[in-house]
């Protein structure tokens, strides 16, 4: 990591209540950079990773019609700060993968 990606990096922790089944809180860390981010989530007994690479972010944000910039920003506003009125959930991705997903942002 270069001087000005580091100075543009920013960090977030937030505990997230999922609704049913579970209704047990998870928490998010996130990592931000310009065009990518960083995730550590766990429950307390498991922990999952989401590296969200450069690429993966550009598909995304276009899917959306959106600049990357903009899909970064409002990735980190849903897992960097509890948005009240949301309520967060896993959603299946498929092939066995889970998303986590709010009612107005899927990830």
């Amino acid at each position: 990591m270069d001087t000005e990606e580091a100075a543009a990096t920013r960090h977030t922790c937030l505990k997230l209540e999922i609704s049913a089944p579970a209704n047990e809180p998870i928490f998010v860390k996130g990592t931000w950079f310009e065009s990518r981010f960083d995730l550590a989530i766990t429950d307390g007994l498991h922990s999952w990773v989401c590296l969200a690479r450069e690429e993966d972010v550009r598909d995304r944000a276009a899917q959306w019609d959106q600049p990357v910039s903009e899909y970064i920003q409002l990735a980190e506003k849903h897992l960097g700060f509890q948005i009240p009125g949301s309520v967060y959930r896993f959603d299946d991705a498929g092939d066995g993968c889970k998303r986590v997903s709010d009612s107005l942002f899927f990830f």
